[in-house]
């Protein structure tokens, strides 16, 4: 379940009660909400119907093409979907639907270790943040005082976390340029997706994972452990502490041009086209 109708908080609740096997992510449907693109839930939340909107992306290669067939699609997958739209006819039913539009804000969703589904109202964020950002100045307090940690080394820690964030993306893209130079009938793809993706996405993996360890493998010596852990949490923080300093997501296409950029191009790249 990729996106929703505003208000999603009651949807979301009975969702994670009916579907089985529950697979969803908030953050998708935030960053749907920031894409020029359409989906089939657009004309009912125009509307002011309530809704969930769900699919799969495996096999986005053959999206839309001569060659989008039924032998194409994963039985696993159209399963999955056969049994959420079965469970959630037979539960919601049997609801007053009116209360779907009864306000209530959104809700945070997502899955953990597995199958395992969260939720909770949106308006938690903020003092979820505040508890993890007392419990990080808690844990370098305790750190500094057991002398593990030291301000050079937590500076140094910072700024290979800081390099790692430049420089993974930087080789990923040049080597992904590279790749295209060579293979020019890539960009015939009208998807963006190629037939060998999966190996070109491992790739990608295996390389960042070693330009972190080589960057971090550098800053060991000097900064230790616990210093670089410290400077790497600490970006995450200033990221928490970002996201709640009066701005909301809407309006980063006003304020935050460079941040709404990077999101709309890829998610443009990578979304689920309904």
């Amino acid at each position: 379940m990729f996106e929703t109708s505003p208000n999603n908080g009651w949807l979301v609740k009975e969702f994670a009660r009916a579907a089985p096997r529950r697979l969803a992510n908030s953050l998708a449907y935030n960053i749907y909400k920031l894409l020029p693109n359409d989906t089939d839930l657009t004309v009912f939340k125009e509307a002011g119907l309530p809704g969930l909107n769900f699919a799969f992306i495996d096999g986005k290669i053959y999206y839309h093409s001569p060659i989008d067939d039924a032998q194409r699609i994963d039985q696993r997958s159209l399963q999955h979907q056969g049994s959420y739209m079965l469970s959630l006819a037979r539960h919601f039913s049997n609801l007053d639907l009116n209360r779907s539009n009864a306000g209530g804000g959104d809700a945070v969703y997502f899955n953990f270790l597995g199958a395992s589904f969260i939720q909770y109202p949106a308006p938690w964020r903020l003092p979820l943040a505040a508890m993890v950002s007392l419990v990080f100045i808690a844990v370098v307090m305790i750190g500094f005082r057991r002398r593990l940690l030291t301000f050079s080394g937590a500076c140094l820690g910072s700024l290979a976390f800081l390099l790692i964030l430049i420089v993974a993306p930087a080789a990923v893209f040049l080597v992904w340029r590279v790749i295209l130079f060579l293979h020019g009938e890539y960009a015939q793809i009208p998807q963006g997706d190629i037939y060998n993706g999966r190996l070109y996405l491992l790739s990608f993996v295996t390389l960042t994972v070693a330009t972190a360890s080589t960057i971090y493998n550098l800053f060991r010596k000097k900064a230790g452990f616990h210093n670089l852990a410290v400077g790497a949490l600490s970006w995450w923080l200033i990221f928490v502490v970002r996201m709640f300093n009066g701005r909301r997501w809407r309006d980063l296409d006003q304020e935050d041009t460079t941040i709404y950029r990077v999101v709309v191009y890829y998610g443009e790249q990578y979304s689920i086209q309904g």
